[in-house]
């Protein structure tokens, strides 16, 4: 077999000439994505040199590549019973303290200059009869210091999680220490969401508003509620994906998900419409086909 390499003498001058990336969603981000994680691309998880091994169950500190140029860099959190499957991470067999994906303090400080934000993940739902057994909220998203017992007292960005009422999710932002708009979205029967499909779950903060939504091939809901700044600063807070954290939830919750895919956009510096985003990107994940 022979091989070749070709050499590129000169740097185009061309302006106009789109820059490779390795995912879609940073074209025209204007660098407004921070982070970008996916579990079914390579270079993402396991990581690594070429060639890679094929992925396996996360160990603790395992690194999750970035895919912007930032190299925010993610790891897995603190895992013991999370397995690799379908393309992203399992929680099924979960205790209290599995965070998943910890996506770098440095993203949360750019966020708290300008706190217009998006972040979006990628989750398969357990069956509505596996939903967290409550009282207590079992945490999705989450960016309170493990540290702590509680998030009003505590820095925090946002918070998603399964609620104690089956069938819906909430969403907790905070607006100063002790002061959190809370906003719950009921997921209907009937339109797949507890049926092993993909699920997009994303949070967002502009113009007044914070907004969560769901959506996947059949459907989308959002739920909103006003919401300005946060005056209490976040800088440096991890942003967790996947398990319940150990700073909130009720010991013995479960969360249940299967986690694919993360990113953080500043909507202040892309100027995007985070619908537009949130769209454009479900699209092709689905495309893709890889998330089970």
């Amino acid at each position: 077999m022979t091989t070749h390499a070709l050499r590129v003498p000169v740097a185009t001058g061309d302006t106009t000439k789109e820059i490779a990336v390795r995912d879609d969603l940073i074209t025209g981000d204007n660098g407004g994505v921070l982070f970008c994680a996916d579990l079914a691309f390579g270079y993402s998880y396991p990581a690594g040199t070429l060639p890679r091994p094929a992925p396996t169950a996360p160990a603790s500190g395992a690194v999750i590549r970035d895919m912007t140029s930032k190299g925010n860099n993610a790891a897995a959190g603190s895992l013991g019973n999370v397995s690799y499957a379908g393309g992203g991470f399992d929680f099924t067999g979960i205790g209290f303290t599995e965070t998943g994906i910890v996506i770098p303090g440095e993203v949360s400080t750019q966020l708290f200059t300008n706190q217009e934000f998006l972040f979006c993940s990628y989750f398969k739902l357990p069956p509505k009869a596996d939903w967290n057994p409550g009282p207590s909220i079992s945490g999705m998203i989450a960016s309170t210091p493990l540290s702590t017992q509680t998030y009003q007292t505590q820095p925090e960005i946002f918070i998603v999680s399964q609620a104690g009422t089956a069938g819906q999710l909430d969403l907790r932002v905070q607006k100063a220490i002790n002061s959190i708009l809370n906003v719950g979205l009921t997921i209907p029967d009937g339109q797949g969401f507890y049926d092993d499909q993909v699920c997009q779950i994303a949070v967002w903060a502009q113009g007044g508003s914070a907004k969560i939504r769901i959506k996947n091939i059949n459907s989308t809901l959002i739920a909103s509620g006003s919401f300005t700044v946060n005056s209490a600063d976040y800088s440096g807070n991890t942003i967790r994906v996947g398990g319940s954290p150990s700073g909130f939830g009720s010991t013995g919750s479960k969360t249940k998900n299967r986690v694919y895919r993360a990113f953080v956009e500043d909507l202040s510096v892309s100027g995007r419409n985070p619908e537009t985003v949130l769209n454009a990107d479900f699209d092709r994940v689905i495309s893709r086909g890889v998330f089970s």
